[in-house]
């Protein structure tokens, strides 16, 4: 079995002083945020820093949910572009669809729900992942996984 580590632990391991955990914590995350506009659609871009918090949210919680791998590609672990269109290469046309605000329809409440129930089946070897003084900081990539494993565990 894994030895669950302190999530600060884990943390100051993984950025080795780059930054500091109260940051990470008290970081707010429309600082670091940029929107463009595209046509109806706004996109957001995140900084660097930003990003590599994501970064260790997605390896050290993303990637340790439970998900529905049969769902399509975009939304399933270790999936590119090119897994979901090699089976349709020889094919004249693909179908490719969008849905208006999918990310922006999952509430925080579900993706906190989704990472405790991952946290209590010991999916997720953090001691005190809980203990975020109610934050999680809203990943801006990889959120596919993510979203996937909301839905999943609302089954």
């Amino acid at each position: 079995m894994i030895k669950k580590k302190p999530f600060q632990e884990i943390f100051n391991l993984y950025f080795h002083g780059k930054y500091s955990f109260e940051d990470f914590i008290n970081t707010n995350v429309k600082d670091h945020i940029t929107q463009h506009q595209f046509n109806q659609r706004t996109v957001l871009s995140v900084n660097k820093k930003l990003t590599e918090f994501h970064k260790f949210i997605n390896v050290f919680v993303v990637n340790k949910l439970d998900y529905n791998a049969s769902v399509c590609f975009s939304y399933a672990k270790n999936t590119t572009v090119r897994n979901c269109l090699e089976p349709h290469k020889n094919n004249k046309y693909f179908l490719s669809t969008d849905i208006s605000n999918f990310f922006g329809s999952i509430q925080s409440v579900d993706v906190m729900a989704t990472i405790q129930h991952n946290i209590n089946k010991g999916n997720i070897a953090i001691t005190d992942i809980e203990q975020y003084k109610g934050r999680l900081q809203k990943p801006q990539c990889d959120l596919g996984e993510l979203e996937n494993s909301v839905f999943f565990s609302k089954k």
